[in-house]
C-alpha cells in the first residue's frame, strides 16, 4: 500500500522535515509506481530540492513529466515568470528557476521581510491565478525562504508630479536599481478574490491602494542606502520635487 507512505510524507512535508518528507515518497513509488503526473513525484522534488540533493531533485521532476537539463550541480532553469504568495499575504511575481523554486523580481513590501532576487521554495498544488498579458500564471503558496538576497529593500518618500516621476524610475532603471512605485502598483484585493482568478488585464475586482495623507509617492528600491541616494538626490536637483525620506526598510 503506497498511500500511508505516501500520506506520511505529507505531515512530515507539512513540519519541513524534508529528508523523512523524500524517503517517505520514494517509499510510496517503490511500492506501487505510477506514471507522470504522480504527486509523489512532486513532494519528493520539493524536499529534495530543500535538501539541495540534485541527483534526487532531477529524478523527481523528470519521474514528474518536467524536463530538466542533465548535471550534477543546482538546476538553473528558466521556465519564465511566475507569481507566488508570501507568508503575510502578498503575491509578487518572480523567474521559475525550477518546478519548486522562484527569484523574486518584484520588491516585496517591508512588512513581508522579503527581497527583491530572494530564491523561494514554493508548494505545487496552485491557490488561485494571476491573469496578465493575456496569459494565466498559478500563484503558488511559499513554504520558506531558499536563499535570500544580498541587496537590502530602500524606500524613498518623494512629493513630485507624475512626470518627475516616471524620470526617477528611468534614472534608477539607467543606475541599474530595480525599483517599484510601490503607491500605484500596488494593488489591494479581497481575500476571496486574491485566492481566486485576478485579470490585470481587465480588473473587475480590485480594490484600489489607500493614498497617502500626504500625497506622497512610495518607492520600493533594491540596493544600497548610497547606491539609491546617489540617484535620488541628483534627480531631485533638476526637478521641482522634494525627497521626504530614504531609509532601508529589509
Amino acid at each position: 500500500m503506497r498511500w500511508p507512505w505516501f500520506d506520511l510524507g505529507l505531515i512530515h512535508k507539512w513540519r519541513g522535515e524534508w529528508g523523512q518528507c523524500l524517503a517517505c515518497n520514494r517509499k510510496a513509488l517503490e511500492l506501487e509506481p505510477w506514471d507522470a503526473q504522480d504527486p509523489a513525484y512532486w513532494n519528493a522534488g520539493i524536499a529534495a530540492t530543500a535538501l539541495e540533493d540534485w541527483p534526487a531533485a532531477r529524478w523527481a521532476w523528470r519521474g514528474y513529466g518536467v524536463p530538466i537539463s542533465d548535471g550534477d550541480g543546482p538546476i538553473e532553469e528558466n521556465f519564465g515568470p511566475g507569481v507566488v504568495r508570501l507568508p503575510v499575504g502578498e503575491s509578487v511575481w518572480g523567474t521559475r528557476i525550477d518546478p519548486a523554486r522562484m527569484a523574486l523580481s518584484s520588491i516585496p513590501m517591508p512588512e513581508s521581510g522579503f527581497r527583491y532576487g530572494d530564491i523561494v521554495l514554493h508548494d505545487g498544488a496552485p491557490r488561485g491565478s494571476r491573469v496578465a498579458g493575456g496569459r494565466e500564471y498559478s500563484v503558488f503558496d511559499v513554504i520558506s525562504r531558499w536563499r535570500a538576497s544580498p541587496s537590502p529593500t530602500v524606500q524613498v518618500v518623494v512629493d513630485a508630479r507624475r512626470p518627475a516621476l516616471g524620470r526617477l524610475m528611468a534614472s534608477l532603471e539607467s543606475a541599474g536599481v530595480p525599483a517599484e512605485n510601490w503607491t500605484e502598483s500596488m494593488t489591494l484585493h479581497c481575500i476571496a478574490c486574491s485566492h481566486g482568478r485576478v485579470d490585470y488585464d481587465s480588473p473587475d475586482h480590485a480594490h484600489g491602494t489607500p493614498p497617502r495623507a500626504d500625497g506622497s509617492t512610495r518607492i520600493g528600491c533594491s540596493g544600497t542606502l548610497v547606491q539609491v541616494g546617489d540617484v535620488v538626490h541628483a534627480w531631485a536637483s533638476t526637478e521641482q520635487a522634494i525627497v521626504l525620506g530614504i531609509e532601508k526598510v529589509a
